[in-house]
């Protein structure tokens, strides 16, 4: 608590000057915050600590509901992760604003160099595009795995050679996160046919959440029923998503399903009733959904259904 206001009063007192200075660890009051941030950082609890880093990376500027349902799906323990967001925003780590996650410049380069140092436990546990489009780039390989990968800024050409590097089975073997959209979808599966080592590896990572929004060239996706671990997945704004495969119910750990504005979209599969845990289920806007299948009474959780903008009425 002594740091959190010792924080506090720091920032009160030196915000202008933060804004305005570039960031240099020589300055007094910027390693001041430094100390703090770092001291505050290893008070966290454990899950408290992950979501930091995921602020300051893979969730940076990430809606607030949406990195919340992302963190419940990821750690399973829906009053724990929102204590741990309460806990962010009492050090003033992470704060909301008009709905979106926001770390203040310095502590997002403070943060983000937990994850680029090499002594650091957590070295190389994240990956992200930044705003010059391309992957973070690390001094070495990181040795650990990946656990969360955002590749919503990259494009194809970015995507293929950067993975092909220094990607490998090892790094992909404990991936829980994989965020990215537009061309990310063609180019995994491009992957997975020109290196079947990659291939494999996709089939068995652990993931939880799956986040492919806007993917605008996927039609048919049969590989989803190989993630039997996710909770979470999105393919809102998939336009040509025509259907998707029976393996989908396969997924029987999935907590949410996304698939608002699919507009090429005209069923479900009859798997679908397998979904036995599935709590969410979103098909706004998904104009050519002809019917749902019989077996959708097998939804026995489900909490939270929207068929906004769905035509016909159901057969």
């Amino acid at each position: 608590d002594a740091v959190c206001v010792d924080y506090r009063l720091w920032k009160e007192v030196h915000t202008d000057f933060v804004l305005h200075k570039s960031w240099a660890p020589q300055d007094t009051s910027e390693k001041r915050l430094e100390d703090i941030v770092a001291l505050s950082f290893q008070n966290l609890s454990g899950i408290a600590q992950h979501m930091f880093l995921d602020c300051v990376s893979v969730l940076d500027g990430e809606a607030s509901k949406q990195a919340l349902t992302i963190w419940e799906a990821l750690w399973g323990d829906q009053g724990g992760v929102v204590r741990a967001f309460r806990e962010l925003q009492r050090r003033a780590l992470v704060w909301v604003n008009e709905g979106h996650l926001v770390v203040h410049d310095v502590i997002l380069l403070l943060g983000q160099g937990i994850i680029m140092d090499q002594k650091s436990p957590f070295f190389g546990s994240r990956v992200w595009v930044g705003h010059d489009r391309r992957l973070v780039q690390f001094n070495k390989v990181p040795t650990q795995p990946i656990m969360a990968v955002n590749l919503w800024r990259t494009n194809k050409h970015e995507l293929k050679t950067d993975i092909l590097q220094w990607w490998g089975r090892n790094a992909l073997d404990q991936l829980r996160v994989l965020l990215g959209g537009g061309m990310l979808a063609i180019n995994l599966l491009e992957l997975q046919h020109g290196n079947p080592e990659l291939g494999s590896a996709f089939g068995q990572m652990p993931l939880r959440v799956l986040d492919l929004e806007g993917c605008d060239g996927l039609k048919s996706p049969e590989s989803l029923g190989q993630l039997t671990a996710l909770r979470m997945l999105d393919l809102s704004g998939c336009y040509k998503l025509q259907s998707l495969p029976n393996s989908l119910g396969q997924l029987t750990a999935l907590q949410v399903l996304h698939l608002n504005a699919c507009a090429a979209l005209t069923s479900l599969p009859e798997s679908v009733g397998q979904l036995t845990a599935l709590q969410v289920l979103h098909l706004f806007a998904c104009g050519a959904l002809m019917y749902l299948p019989e077996s959708f009474g097998g939804l026995t959780a489900l909490k939270e259904l929207n068929l906004a903008g769905c035509n016909p009425p159901w057969q």
